[in-house]
């Protein structure tokens, strides 16, 4: 009977691994997503900006590059207010505070980046 029970459990535990559903995934249930794209002002895309993703209460910190798309995305963060701070060369920095992010949100911004030299905040 216990050789049984055993079989049955490695049989039920292979079925969800050949789900494909990855570890990653599984183990985010709990966290959030922040994504976006960064724009210039006509509404081009910014490849190569610095977006630093900062969560205002624990001041946990993450850096991440835009694509040649202008994207960005920072998966698994835990809930909270966030601010999302931009930069690169030829641009005003942009510092976007109020980003609130819940249990398994997936939440999307669009920061716009000016020509210049100063600090927007929005």
């Amino acid at each position: 009977m216990r050789e049984r029970t055993r079989t049955l459990l490695l049989v039920v535990a292979a079925a969800f691994l050949a789900a494909g559903v990855p570890p990653a995934a599984r183990a985010q249930g709990a966290n959030a997503t922040l994504s976006g794209t960064v724009k210039d002002e006509t509404g081009g895309v910014v490849p190569g900006a610095t977006v630093t993703i900062r969560n205002q209460e624990t001041s946990l910190r993450r850096e991440l590059v835009t694509d040649h798309g202008g994207r960005f995305t920072a998966p698994n963060l835990p809930p909270g207010p966030y601010e999302a701070t931009v930069s690169v060369a030829g641009f005003s920095k942009l510092v976007r505070s109020g980003i609130r992010l819940t249990v398994g949100s997936e939440t999307a911004v669009s920061l716009a980046l000016a020509v210049g030299q100063r600090e927007d905040k929005v």
